[in-house]
């Protein structure tokens, strides 16, 4: 029952962060000459952004664990009369998850402009979901912990479910709305970030045009999407590596590293293009491709969040 989607967008939301800190009324790429100037709104927009990505992944964390937990031991068609259940006490865990999303949904709150306002209330449906479902959680592990499903024939333990389930689908729309809403003005802030450093095409604009197309693809789960996405991503790639041939040797160590996360994400893009477009495709492994996709991507965040450092000491050359 854990919404897929939600798990992958841990991971796209984390590339978010790094931007955000760094946002300036002033920017200079890699020659040293000064990019257009965001204006005080893009920096509270920025700030608003972090605040939501560091909600959105406590809250698909050890909250959202409370489901899976559940629903592994625990059929869809309702609990076995007179089984015990053995759950592990994921509930004890979502305590600070949750406060860490409540705080950061009131610090967006804060910053966010009339252009985010859409954003409260579905970063609110889906936390109220989530705190009711981590309450509901407590008790199933207590009825089963305490075999009280002995004392009524497991009515109690029925009664659990239904409202399990449906906090789970409540809650999977919810949170999809909120990946959606969120993915959109990310994707659009990622847009105009890349337009401040398209004049003159050296490292920052690089490392955020292959970034950009590398989210997208991401997103593209779907075959026809997949391809259209992987052709955008294979051109990417392409200017990324002409640039780096152009330096002749003399590539920035930092983005020597950063170029290895690319290679390997790029791959992995290549392998998982193969994967759909075979006569029978495999799901198991076209899944495991995409999960590797993921990993390949948390990484070159990684890398990404050092270049924004070297940028904004004007180290980035």
């Amino acid at each position: 029952m854990i919404h897929k989607s939600a798990v992958l967008s841990l991971s796209l939301l984390l590339a978010t962060t790094g931007v955000m800190s760094l946002a300036c009324d002033k920017s200079k790429d890699s020659s040293g000459a000064e990019a257009p100037a965001t204006t005080p709104e893009d920096a509270e927009e920025l700030a608003a952004m972090g605040h939501y990505a560091e909600a959105f992944n406590a809250m698909v964390a050890k909250p959202q664990e409370c489901f899976k937990e559940y629903f592994k031991h625990i059929p869809k068609e309702g609990p076995e009369v007179g089984k015990r259940y053995r759950l592990f006490p994921r509930h004890t865990m979502a305590a600070s998850g949750l406060s860490t999303a409540k705080t950061q949904v009131d610090e967006a709150n804060k910053k966010a402009s009339d252009k985010l306002e859409h954003l409260e209330p579905l970063a609110k449906a889906a936390l109220s979901d989530l705190e009711q479902a981590v309450s509901l959680y407590a008790d199933v592990h207590k009825y089963y912990d305490s075999e009280s499903y002995k004392d009524d024939q497991g009515s109690k333990g029925q009664e659990l479910h239904q409202k399990m389930l449906q906090l789970a689908e409540s809650y999977r729309g919810h949170i999809d709305q909120l990946e959606a809403a969120l993915s959109e003005v990310e994707r659009q802030q990622a847009q105009r970030e890349l337009e401040l450093y398209e004049k003159d095409k050296g490292y920052s604009y690089w490392f955020r045009a292959f970034n950009f197309e590398a989210n997208q693809l991401l997103r593209a789960t779907e075959k026809d999407r997949y391809a259209k996405a992987f052709g955008e991503l294979d051109k990417a790639y392409a200017g990324l590596k002409s640039f780096s041939d152009s330096k002749q040797g003399e590539l920035n160590t930092a983005f020597k590293a950063y170029l290895g996360q690319a290679d390997r994400f790029h791959s992995t893009a290549v392998k998982t293009s193969r994967a759909l477009n075979g006569s029978e495709p495999d799901e198991e492994a076209v899944a495991n491709l995409q999960g590797d996709l993921v990993d390949n991507y948390n990484n070159i965040v990684g890398v990404t969040n050092s270049l924004y450092q070297l940028e904004a000491n004007q180290l980035l050359k």
